[in-house]
């Protein structure tokens, strides 16, 4: 609850809105969802030209500014989620919108000074997000012998998404929730590789390019890699590498594809998840996401099971 103070302010100017609140605003539109995988480097100087919503996670968002293309939508979801993630060279007069649970990083709360959606998170297994934040982050009503209570009491974040164990498929759930129906994914590869991330340090652009495939092998195999990132290394059937912590990633971004029933294509080239529709990222922008084959929701039920 270090957050609630600057939280409920901002719910009672209306810089912040309940995500339930603000309807299916995603309706008949499609979204672009990017995830952190390697092939993202070569779909970000073609993202300027998609002409409808895209949704980053913090880890994404400045270098979407670095590339021309600000994001609509950025998602806060793990706890860890803070403000030097957002180093751009400026967020003045941007128009992107923070998408939160309030349990994020205080500093970001802090931070970010535009437009906020918020919601929970829904882990029934742990009564704090259901009881806890739902009591906290309501309004009081009147006292009546010595209790609350009224039609004054109202429950200012409404909305829950379910936590499916990675920030991928919380967008998936998020873009359901806001109404959008077809999402493109770029990025999702489920590789042990990642994105060239930029951010904006001392006046300038700065690239922290991620450890190259083949150094990455020789330091696992030599027991060079840092006890903290000892996630082993496993090569795929198909030749890639990855992690087991990846492929579950993948398994619970399936999950999302199940219970939301979106029509999701996978923009994203040697990904390890292949059973969902394909499509070439520049075939997609250069047709604004229309003409793209998808999925029928029974064919997304069978496939998902």
């Amino acid at each position: 609850f270090h957050n609630h103070d600057l939280l409920m302010q901002a719910l009672l100017d209306g810089r912040a809105k309940d995500l339930a609140a603000i309807g299916r605003i995603g309706k008949d539109k499609p979204i672009m969802i990017i995830a952190s995988g390697p092939s993202l480097d070569q779909a970000l100087p073609l993202l300027k030209d998609w002409p409808y919503p895209i949704m980053v996670s913090t880890s994404h968002a400045a270098t979407c500014i670095y590339y021309g293309r600000e994001p609509e939508y950025i998602v806060a979801l793990d706890p860890d989620s803070n403000a030097e993630e957002l180093d751009a060279d400026t967020w003045e007069g941007r128009k992107s919108t923070l998408i939160l649970q309030p349990g994020i990083n205080p500093d970001l709360v802090e931070f970010w000074r535009g437009p906020m959606f918020l919601f929970r998170k829904l882990q029934p297994q742990t009564p704090f997000y259901d009881g806890v934040q739902k009591i906290g982050y309501s309004t009081l009503g009147k006292k009546v012998n010595n209790r609350y209570t009224g039609e004054d009491v109202e429950i200012m974040i409404t909305c829950q998404i379910p936590m499916l164990g990675c920030v991928l498929a919380a967008q998936i759930c998020l873009a359901k929730q806001m109404g959008f129906d077809r999402i493109y994914m770029v990025g999702a590869d489920f590789q042990y590789s990642r994105f060239a991330r930029w951010q904006f340090r001392d006046g300038q652009w700065i690239e922290n390019a991620p450890l190259p495939m083949k150094e990455a092998l020789r330091r696992w195999e030599e027991n060079e890699m840092p006890p903290n990132t000892g996630e082993r290394i496993i090569q795929l059937p198909s030749g890639l590498y990855t992690t087991p912590m990846t492929v579950f990633y993948c398994h619970q971004v399936v999950t999302a594809w199940r219970i939301t029933e979106c029509d999701i294509i996978n923009c994203s080239p040697e990904s390890a998840l292949t059973i969902m529709p394909q499509a070439d990222i520049a075939e997609v922008i250069r047709k604004e996401g229309k003409e793209i084959k998808g999925m029928s929701k029974p064919d997304i039920i069978e496939t998902s099971e």
